[in-house]
C-alpha cells in the first residue's frame, strides 16, 4: 500500500471510530464487570450486600466457633435478611449472623436501612434515626 492510501485508511478509521462513539447507545448495565463474590474490590451494585458472602451463624454471646452452621434454622424475610437477631434456635444458644465482605471501602457515607428496633454496636455514625443509620 502506498503512503497516500495508508494515510487515507488511518483517516477513515479515525472518522468511523469518532462517529460510532457519538452514536453508541448507553447501556443500562455495566460491561466487563467481575463475578459476584465477597472478595471483589468492585462495587457492582449500589446495594453492596449483593456481593457479600452467604450468612454465617454464631452464638450471640460470642462464645462459639466462627460458624456454628445453624443459619438454616434462622428465619429470614423474602429479601434474605434475618427477621430477628439474636435468633432463638431450638436446643441451641441464641444465634447472631455475620457475612464476609471485601475490605475495600471507598471514602464516603454509607446508609444502613432497617425495619424494626435494635442496636448497632459497631462503627461510627454521622446520624441515627429509627430505620436509618448514616
Amino acid at each position: 500500500m502506498n503512503r497516500n492510501l495508508q494515510g487515507a485508511a488511518v483517516a477513515f478509521c479515525a472518522c468511523v471510530l469518532t462517529v460510532h462513539s457519538q452514536t453508541a447507545p448507553k447501556l443500562p448495565i455495566g460491561m466487563n464487570l467481575p463475578s459476584l463474590n465477597y472478595w471483589t474490590t468492585s462495587f457492582i451494585f449500589t446495594d453492596v450486600m449483593t456481593t457479600a458472602s452467604p450468612w454465617l451463624s454464631f452464638n450471640a454471646t460470642g462464645s462459639s466457633p466462627w460458624n456454628t452452621e445453624l443459619v438454616d434454622r434462622i428465619e429470614f424475610d423474602s429479601n434474605g435478611y434475618p427477621l430477628e437477631i439474636p435468633a432463638a434456635v431450638s436446643g441451641q444458644a441464641a444465634q447472631a449472623v455475620r457475612f464476609l465482605f471485601n475490605n475495600f471501602y471507598p471514602a464516603g457515607r454509607y446508609v444502613l436501612l432497617y425495619d424494626g428496633e435494635g442496636d448497632m454496636n459497631s462503627g461510627s455514625f454521622v446520624s441515627e434515626q429509627p430505620g436509618r443509620i448514616v
